[in-house]
């Protein structure tokens, strides 16, 4: 017994040894502000210099050609990139500090950092520290770049398993203890939410579903097909006679590891409506009910949060007359991934100086306004009415 005791001791004290290396790694890795990467080492190319994704390209199209599609790409988009055109020198530092966080894509170093800092978390912010190149332990060829100091492209690179964990997101995808918190929850949670769930408990980190395989695609509330494999609906009649149509529609959280919709931007709006036999849907029995986190457009309060959290579900009843000719009920759900943003920017447009600000702000509303989408529509078909005198 004694020895089983001593080798659970052995195995608990090397658990903990690595996630201090994990926690000493990450710290160094996302030191605020990030440290300038210096002057690039003898011998590097001047390709290897560079910190611009298409420097990186060159070797790692695959990698690029998913990145340059992601939100990643975008995380200096016209409405953030609007918003630090107007703001003092520190707010836009504390803003970059996840949507541009690399010292070279400040602007204040000249057009090039500009430049970079349009292109949003480049493959550098993640990659790059003092010109050596970071990424996670080797699949299928440990020896495919060399270690640090190899004759490689770039001297090699730094192996870490912290690339492959939810820990390596957190740094933007987690308010701390001093992040903006409305009734008790900071405004983004989303890996809180992950730890407490199931999926954390499986060994399920972020990188499994927004990176499978290790693509750099990100892909979330603005994907269809992402957020079709996200729930479940499911609709169970309580009644559904010549006079009336009753059912308990239940959306479950079956495939997120954290909260449907996780952060205050996106709602989803679940929707239900009778139609005829030609298909033609009766606007007057249209119900609708929102799953999401309201929060007023100046973040001071919180309105309403109905969200569901991981493995569990959100049921609302549809009620409604049943007018004659029905012949099913037709249920989906309604995406709005920017809808926080759309009325943030409506309000905000009309205070932006003219110019670069306001053409950006007006830009980014309009892409919110194309941005919502219905998946995962269903017709369930309806029994007949009752003949009269029958029940």
């Amino acid at each position: 017994m004694n020895r089983i005791v001593a080798v659970l001791l052995l195995l608990l004290a090397g658990a903990s040894a690595q996630a201090a290396g994990l926690d000493a790694f990450l710290a160094r890795h996302w030191a605020d502000p990030l440290p300038p990467q210096g002057e690039p080492p003898p011998g590097y190319s001047p390709l290897e210099a560079r910190l611009d994704p298409e420097a990186c390209a060159a070797c790692h199209r695959a990698q690029w050609e998913a990145w340059k599609g992601s939100r990643h790409a975008r995380a200096m988009g016209p409405g953030v990139l609007g918003q630090l055109l107007t703001f003092a020198p520190e707010a836009a530092a504390a803003c970059r500090r996840c949507h541009a966080p690399l010292a070279e894509q400040d602007p204040a170093a000249g057009p090039a950092a500009e430049r970079l800092q349009r292109q949003g978390l480049v493959c550098a912010a993640c990659h790059v520290r003092a010109h050596v190149r970071y990424g996670p332990p080797p699949r299928r060829d440990p020896d495919a770049r060399g270690p640090v100091g190899s004759s490689g492209p770039h001297g090699g690179f730094v192996a870490t398993p912290a690339f492959e964990q939810s820990a390596f997101c957190s740094v933007c995808h987690q308010f701390g203890p001093d992040g903006y918190a409305l009734e008790g929850k900071p405004l983004e949670n989303t890996v809180e939410e992950w730890r407490t769930s199931d999926w954390a408990a499986k060994g399920v980190q972020c990188q499994g579903c927004h990176m499978p395989e290790r693509e750099h695609l990100w892909r979330g509330i603005h994907d269809p097909d992402t957020v079709a494999r996200a729930v479940t609906v499911d609709v169970d009649f309580q009644e559904a006679s010549a006079r009336r149509v009753r059912a308990t529609i239940t959306v479950r959280n079956t495939g997120t590891g954290h909260h449907f919709p996780t952060y205050v931007t996106p709602k989803v709006f679940l929707r239900a409506v009778l139609v005829d036999a030609a298909g033609r849907a009766l606007g007057e029995t249209l119900q609708e009910a929102v799953i999401g986190r309201e929060v007023t457009p100046d973040l001071s309060a919180e309105v309403y949060d109905t969200r569901i959290p991981a493995g569990e579900a959100f049921a609302a009843l549809y009620d409604a007359p049943r007018p004659a000719g029905v012949a099913a009920l037709q249920v989906w759900l309604t995406v709005d991934p920017d809808h926080f943003y759309r009325r943030f920017f409506e309000s905000l447009l009309p205070q932006m100086p003219d110019g670069e600000p306001q053409t950006l702000i007006a830009l980014a509303l309009d892409e919110t306004r194309r941005a919502p989408f219905d998946v995962l529509r269903r017709q369930i078909p309806l029994p007949p009415p009752a003949a009269p005198g029958g029940d």
